[in-house]
């Protein structure tokens, strides 16, 4: 339940961080970051670079059809709460 919780309270301040600027993330601009998504546990935190700031992966949620991970950024003027998905097989978006 303090997950849900804490899911619901970091999209809330993602979306609200995030409301009119679009981001886009790939695998080329950030790599690290989808290294992690790729193959590390809830928890990891990295630095990207100086100029984008950090990243902590949250929690990883599954069903049937897909993977998801709730990652934190922590951009130099911003916090922003992403979500990450994925069919199996397929790449983050």
């Amino acid at each position: 339940m303090k997950s849900l919780i804490l899911f619901s309270v970091v999209l809330a301040l993602g979306g609200c961080a995030s409301k009119g600027a679009s981001r886009e993330y790939s695998r080329e601009s950030h790599q690290g970051l989808f290294e992690a998504l790729d193959s590390m546990p809830d928890g990891t935190e990295r630095v990207l670079n100086e100029k984008l700031g950090s990243f902590r992966i949250r929690s990883t949620h599954a069903d049937a059809n897909r993977l998801c991970r709730l990652v934190e950024l922590r951009l130099k003027d911003e916090f922003v709460g992403e979500s990450f998905c994925k069919a199996k097989g397929g790449e983050w978006r």
